[in-house]
């Protein structure tokens, strides 16, 4: 293997990875997940993902956060949606080696709206906190 193919790897890891968090979300590790990976960036998402503890190990779940019509691309946020437009765009682009032209970007929707995401997103959190100690499995 040559050194541009490892670091070819590396850079795919880099974009690609997920966070695999406890019971009581902590992170405690990354790994990636094929379909997961396939979903598209919005810092408007219409679905959070996590990582739910089930007998067979670890899974990731992408739970959707508004309503989801038919047709609509399902999407999550690589990270950043809490930042105003530029340092937002900025971080995305040196990751994820893209420019988002998510509709809150293209609209300048800089931060309208975020309340209630991360409301949505701490939520979620708590609601999954309860179904794993009560010994839930995901649907």
């Amino acid at each position: 293997m040559t050194e541009k193919q490892i670091l070819s790897i590396l850079d795919s890891y880099g974009a690609n990875n997920f966070s695999v968090c406890n019971e009581v979300m902590a992170c405690v590790g990354s790994a990636i997940y094929p379909h997961g990976a396939l979903i598209n960036h919005s810092c408007e998402p219409n679905t959070i993902h996590t990582t739910v503890h089930t007998s067979r190990g670890p899974v990731q779940v992408f739970r959707a956060i508004r309503k989801i019509k038919k047709g609509d691309e399902i999407s999550h946020c690589y990270g950043g949606e809490e930042l105003p437009y530029v340092p937002r765009v900025s971080a995305l682009h040196i990751r994820y080696k893209f420019t988002c032209k998510c509709p809150r970007c293209e609209k300048g929707k800089e931060n309208k709206g975020i309340d209630g995401l991360i409301s949505s997103r701490k939520q979620h959190k708590q609601q999954q906190q309860q179904q794993q100690s009560e010994g839930g499995e995901p649907e």
